[in-house]
C-alpha cells in the first residue's frame, strides 16, 4: 500500500533482540504521519496484506480461489466466519480499492 507523510528518528521502535532487523514504526505513526493512498491499485496485493491474515489464513482464503484483494472483492459466494471478519474488520482499506474520480 502505498502512503504518503514523514517518518522522523523518534518514530522507530528499537529492535530488542541483538540480532537481526526487527525495529518498527510506531502505530501513532500509520495512523497520523503516513496517509494512504487509496486507488485501483490496491486490488491487486495478495489478501495477507489484509489486518488479521497471516499465513494460516491466506491458505485458507486460497483454498476457496481468493488470492488478492480484487479476488475477494470479486467473491460471490458466501465466506466462511472466520474470513467474513477479516473482510468486514478490513472494510476501510477495501473500500478504498476502487478507482478514485
Amino acid at each position: 500500500m502505498l502512503r504518503f507523510g514523514w517518518i522522523d528518528a523518534e518514530d522507530w521502535d528499537p529492535q530488542e533482540a541483538p540480532t537481526g532487523q526487527m525495529a518498527g514504526l510506531k502505530q501513532t505513526v500509520y495512523d497520523y504521519k503516513l496517509i494512504p493512498i487509496a486507488g485501483a491499485y490496491r486490488q491487486h496485493a495478495p489478501v495477507i496484506l489484509l489486518e488479521g491474515v497471516g499465513p494460516k489464513m491466506a491458505q485458507k482464503f486460497a483454498e476457496i480461489g481468493v488470492h488478492t484483494i480484487a479476488d475477494l472483492m470479486a467473491f460471490r459466494d458466501e465466506l466462511p466466519k472466520g474470513l467474513a471478519r477479516i473482510m468486514e474488520s478490513n472494510r476501510r482499506l477495501l473500500d478504498g480499492c476502487y478507482e478514485q474520480s
